[in-house]
């Protein structure tokens, strides 16, 4: 889990990634704490105009997944670059009004 803030309009983006060797259950019950987490954050932080966003990725392509899954379609995963960028865009200012609380990235149209 990383944080990420940027000041001017405060923005935390949590960024979930789990890894595949956790259960069903285990995952199941970390998003919803996440989430949770978040929609918690958010009602604290309402007057203070401090969004806080899960961003959720589908298989990110990295080292370490290529060599965990060799035989995988790697253009379906998503690239880091895609993760970054969507980090920078929505910490803009153009993005000041949205109040996304979660963002999903997939691959494939990278």
């Amino acid at each position: 889990m990383i944080l990420f803030v940027k000041k001017d309009h405060e923005k935390i983006i949590i960024i979930l990634s789990i890894d595949s060797s956790c259960s069903h259950r285990c995952i199941y019950v970390i998003y919803s704490l996440i989430f949770r987490l978040a929609e918690l954050m958010n009602d604290e932080a309402k007057a203070a105009d401090v969004i806080t966003t899960v961003l959720v990725p589908g298989t990110m392509d990295t080292i370490q997944n290529r060599k965990a899954m060799p035989d995988a379609n790697f253009n379906n995963w998503v690239k880091t670059e895609a993760i970054a960028d969507t980090v920078l865009y929505y910490c803009s200012e153009i993005t000041k009004a949205i109040r996304e609380p979660l963002i999903k990235l997939y691959g494939g149209g990278n």
